[in-house]
């Protein structure tokens, strides 16, 4: 059963702390570990009360619960309220996890009201009070100056980041006994587009093709296709809508249809863009054009059946031999073999062995001496 990673706010207000068999922390700072994601938190000593029983809450204030960009950074604030204003102190610990109960993200200390909880081992998923709060008698207090980045390169587990709060608001007698704690769940923040594949190809004309497929979509508006000389200035050359909410994966492809500049290399990026106006960008995808003497004409049928034959047309200047190669939108090589091929049109029928294919975009590539070319077919 995969696990919900959730990022825990704790709230401690008495002069020392335990967790299980750790020794106990002074108030200063809270222990690491009591953030509510395997089932521990602050009423493992703070037991006096039921949970969330004091008529108060604890909230988060910033994250993105409508979907997060990668590598962007979210200033946060942390309050815990309490029914009555009869509390004196407050504390808290925020943890951030992915689905696969891993650390996601990293967050900063902003204020000297906050730190890191698990610096010792590395961990910047975790942060906390520093020292916990004593503003006063009172039924609230928020802590600020805490900011979230995001995963720059999120891995499969990080399509989904979970956060779980849980506040102490405390009496401040120098015991654990008579504070209240609160919890609150933020569970399903994630990326809006998740990419399966983004790839780049040679037509039979010499034009850049790129080709993805997104695993699913949530707000997506549109994408826009950049490209550039330099590998740093993007222009938009062309823009397709997006499929807007989607849980299923989705097919698209662009076709550059302007000159072909050839011994140059040249770059392309796909900028994503949300219905709230949040944007994301793809990998860059560098290729070069060459002048060639063999290159695919045609690929038939295309799009092909999964179960049929598939034909490829060569055409070529001088007899030479051939490297072909079948490879799948995710890289890996379904079949290579090596072919005579003369001076004209040639067909090539790929082996019936390797006919039953996965459905999708794949990708025939020629291959003669350093000259190549890829040539996208989709089955179906």
């Amino acid at each position: 059963m995969k696990k919900i990673v959730l990022v825990g706010l704790v709230f401690i207000g008495s002069i020392f702390f335990a967790f299980k068999n750790k020794k106990p922390y002074s108030s200063a700072q809270p222990p690491s570990g009591y953030n509510g994601i395997y089932g521990f938190n602050c009423s493992a000593c703070h037991s006096s009360y039921a949970l969330n029983s004091g008529g108060g809450a604890v909230t988060v204030t910033g994250l993105p619960l409508s979907g997060y960009t990668p590598g962007q950074i979210y200033p946060i604030s942390v309050t815990v309220t309490h029914g009555v204003a009869d509390r004196s102190r407050w504390g808290f610990v925020l943890k951030a996890g992915n689905a696969a109960g891993n650390p996601a993200g990293i967050f900063s200390e902003g204020s000297n009201s906050v730190i890191i909880s698990d610096i010792s081992s590395g961990d910047f998923s975790e942060i906390g009070h520093a020292p916990a709060a004593t503003p006063g008698t009172g039924n609230s207090y928020t802590y600020t100056g805490i900011s979230w980045q995001a995963p720059v390169t999120p891995t499969p587990d990080d399509y989904t980041i979970s956060f779980y709060a849980v506040g102490n608001a405390a009496n401040f007698d120098g015991s654990s006994i008579g504070d209240y704690i609160y919890t609150t769940v933020y569970s399903g923040i994630s990326l809006p587009v998740v990419f399966n594949y983004v790839q780049i190809a040679k037509t039979n004309d010499q034009k850049a093709m790129i080709s993805w497929q997104t695993a699913q979509e949530k707000n997506s508006s549109h994408f826009e296709i950049q490209k550039s000389f330099t590998g740093t200035v993007f222009t938009t050359i062309g823009q397709i809508n997006a499929a807007g909410n989607s849980s299923l994966p989705k097919d698209y492809t662009f076709t550059d249809i302007s000159n072909t500049v050839y011994d140059k290399q040249i770059y392309y990026r796909l900028k994503q863009t949300d219905l709230n106006g949040a944007v994301m960008y793809s990998k860059v995808l560098p290729i070069r054009f060459k002048q060639t003497n063999v290159f695919i004409s045609n690929v038939y049928p295309n799009p092909g059946n999964r179960t049929g034959p598939i034909q490829i047309q060569i055409s070529s200047t001088q007899k030479t031999t051939v490297v072909l190669q079948l490879i799948s939108a995710f890289g890996t090589t379904l079949y290579s073999g090596k072919f005579n091929v003369v001076k004209g049109e040639n067909y090539i029928d790929l082996p019936a062995t390797i006919n039953r294919l996965s459905s999708g975009m794949h990708f025939i590539k020629i291959k003669n001496g350093e000259e190549q070319q890829s040539f996208p077919v989709s089955i179906f």
